[in-house]
């Protein structure tokens, strides 16, 4: 199981594949292992991060359209338990 952001799949690769050798592996790439979604402060400076959260708890604070650290737990915890 992989992330599918080219990132997680590259250094997958790089892993895996030399032991790989002549066998074929089972390669999975749902959404539900993507990294947390950011909402409209995606790619925005720190700076930003720290006003917009405002001493909020960094498990629970939501950037608006996106997830916080529980909701991740939750996709990725349901998507294991499911699988």
């Amino acid at each position: 199981y992989c992330s599918p952001l080219e990132r997680a799949v590259l250094t997958m690769s790089w892993l895996l594949m030399p032991r790989a050798g002549d066998r074929t592996l089972p390669l999975l790439f749902p959404g539900e292992l993507q990294e947390i979604h950011q909402g409209m402060l995606h790619g925005r400076p720190h700076t930003e991060w720290k006003a917009a959260m405002d001493g909020q708890d960094p498990m629970t604070f939501r950037s608006p359209g996106g997830e916080n650290w529980l909701d991740v737990q939750n996709r990725v915890t349901r998507y294991f338990q499911d699988t």
